[in-house]
């Protein structure tokens, strides 16, 4: 059986006083780095989409799924990747958005 190998850059923390006090000194001094931007917007995890034909050169898109992140309602406009930005129509349980 080989010996237990601490790296240098390991620090191991005993029970006493001195060092649980200088592990919460340590946790409120260190500061949280900032959420990513889109972290910061609602996101679709799209369950299904359906492209409604409403006649001429307006389609509508139907996506039903769950909202993560932040919460979204009909009154906002989503981006769709590669194909735009849209004004949300109409939204209902908090599951169904219709752009």
């Amino acid at each position: 059986m080989q010996d237990a190998v601490i790296r240098d850059d390991v620090k191991v923390l005993s029970d006493s006083p001195a060092d649980v006090t200088a592990l919460h000194r340590f946790i409120a001094a260190t500061k949280l780095s900032a959420r990513p931007a889109w972290q910061q917007h609602s996101q679709i995890l799209a369950q299904s989409v359906k492209v409604m034909e409403t006649g001429g050169d307006l389609v509508g898109l139907e996506v039903c799924g769950y909202v993560k992140s932040k919460a979204m309602t009909a009154d906002q406009l989503i981006h769709i990747p590669s194909y735009g930005t849209y004004q949300v129509m109409s939204s209902s349980g908090g599951r169904t958005i219709a752009a």
